[in-house]
């Protein structure tokens, strides 16, 4: 069935949005206790939500 697929595939892509755009506004001392640095969390949140 595609409709519970699409589905399933649009709200991954929502969430990793969500998580993108998030990492955009953390301050360095919460990006270092995930233990990612700043410019790992840049190259992250500029990626399109359909790439993994």
């Amino acid at each position: 069935m595609l409709f519970p697929n699409l589905i399933g595939t649009l709200y991954l892509w929502m969430m990793r949005h969500r998580q993108r755009r998030q990492l955009r506004i953390m301050e360095p001392w919460q990006l270092s206790d995930l233990g990612i640095t700043g410019k790992d969390a840049a190259v992250e949140s500029r990626k399109p939500c359909w790439r993994a």
